[in-house]
């Protein structure tokens, strides 16, 4: 594995991240709308998410506001942004 996604376990690096980089990112929230204008559009009963690379769960939680009759499936490769996603409240 690379020393790259390596960086990415470090409980450090993804505080850093949560808290202080993913609130710099221009557009984020027009990001998530666009995407969740995206799913509305295509699914009309949506029932099942599945969100890989799920860093902290923001895009999943946004999804399940929406529609909350869908479950979801959360994946990463970082053990500490798993946690944080089950730990945020962010998502059920």
């Amino acid at each position: 594995m690379n020393m790259a996604s390596e960086l990415w376990k470090s409980e450090a690096l993804v505080h850093q991240y949560l808290t202080g980089v993913r609130g710099a990112i221009p557009l984020a929230a027009e990001q998530i709308d666009v995407m969740l204008r995206v799913v509305d559009s295509a699914v009309e009963d949506l029932r099942s998410i599945a969100d890989l690379g799920c860093g902290g769960g923001v895009l999943s939680a946004a999804l399940l506001e929406r529609h909350p009759q869908a479950r979801a499936t959360l994946v990463d490769f970082s053990e500490p942004m798993i946690a944080e996603a089950k730990s945020s409240r962010l998502v059920r």
